[in-house]
């Protein structure tokens, strides 16, 4: 119990920062400001199953002239960002 107090004061669980997404031309680049989260983008894409598909950022990406991008952040022990467009 002292342990998760000291982690989580109050039982409130930190947020990871939404992501920021810049587009240059056809290029996204995408960060967040939380230090040591991931961020996975889909660009809309679906699979047979009708499930969108998303992927690791780790580089910039040429964007399709039809992609619809949004992006989350997270962070192990935190709650995960809000989906951005």
């Amino acid at each position: 119990a002292e342990v998760m107090e000291r982690v989580r004061p109050g039982g409130k669980w930190s947020v990871t920062a939404d992501p920021v997404i810049s587009i240059d031309n056809d290029e996204a680049t995408i960060s967040c400001a939380t230090k040591g989260a991931s961020i996975a983008y889909t660009l809309g894409e679906k699979d047979e199953a009708g499930r969108e598909h998303w992927l690791l950022y780790h580089q910039p990406i040429k964007l399709p002239a039809d992609a619809k991008l949004r992006a989350l952040a997270c962070r192990l022990g935190f709650k995960d960002s809000a989906e951005v467009k």
